[in-house]
Order: C-alpha cells, then structure tokens, then sequence
C-alpha cells in the first residue's frame, strides 16, 4: 500500500514542497488498524468508564444537594413555627397587658366586696353577741326582780 506524506517547507520567499513516498504492506497496515481501533476502543472504554464515574458523583452531589436542601427547608419550617409561636405569644400578651388594668380594677373590686362583706359578717357577728348580751342581761335583771318579788 503507497503512502504519501507531503510537507512544505519555507525558505524566505521560496515555498518548497516535498513529497515522501512510502510503502506498507498489508500486514502492516492491518496491525495499523487493529492497534488503532483497539486504542480506540480502550478510550471509548476510559471514557464510558469516566462517565459512569461523573454520573455517579453528579448523582451522589444531587442527593447531597437534596438531603442540604430538605435539611434548609425543615430548619426553615421550624423557624417559621417557632416565628409563628412567637408571634401568636407577643400576640398573647399584648392582649393580656391590654385587659390587665381592667382586671386588677374587677380584682381589686371583687376583694373590696369580700372584705365588705366579711365586715358585715363580723358586724352581724358582734350585733348578734351584744342582743345575746343584752337579752341575758335583761332576762337576769328580770330574774333578779322575780326572786326580790319571791323573797
């Protein structure tokens, strides 16, 4: 088999152009092709190889990337509950701040009646214990003037 190879060769203004011939045999030429399409196949095999391996690391940062973002987004939920939680308490306690004049005055009314009314009681308590008093002392007053009457 003829093989040409043809070079250019520049010598200041002076192009030269050379041709080589060479012949191949068969032989050679078919081990040529052999070692070139196994060398191709080694690098087609290096390349499936390479792309299996670049699947596998796109594919294990996909799931890292999804485990960093359901880990973002939960933390994310919780922050917004916890906002929400503490929204609803500041909420909370403005409203109980807001009613707590109201209910110290209802309170401070509600002890004013116990205590008024205990007042009451005590004073019921006493006026009873001055009428028993008084009674006894008019029953033994009569009881005195019933046994001078006897005697």
């Amino acid at each position: 088999m003829n093989h040409k190879f043809v070079e250019t060769v520049q010598c200041g203004n002076l192009v030269v152009i050379q041709q080589h011939a060479t012949i191949i045999s068969k032989e050679e030429e078919m081990a040529e092709l052999t070692q070139e399409r196994n060398d191709a196949y080694d690098a087609y095999a290096l390349a499936d190889e390479k792309r299996i391996e670049l699947q596998t690391q796109v594919k294990d940062a996909q799931n890292r990337a999804d485990w960093a973002i359901q880990q973002f987004e939960d933390a994310h939920e919780g922050y917004q509950r916890s906002e929400a939680k503490k929204s609803a308490l500041e909420t909370e306690n403005r409203i109980c701040l807001a009613k707590l004049p109201s209910f110290i005055a209802k309170l401070e009314d509600d002890v004013a009646k116990e205590v008024s009314k205990k007042f009451w009681v005590l004073d019921q308590k006493k006026q009873a214990e001055e009428q028993v008093q008084k009674e006894a002392e008019e029953h033994q007053v009569v009881r005195g003037k019933s046994q001078a009457e006897q005697d």
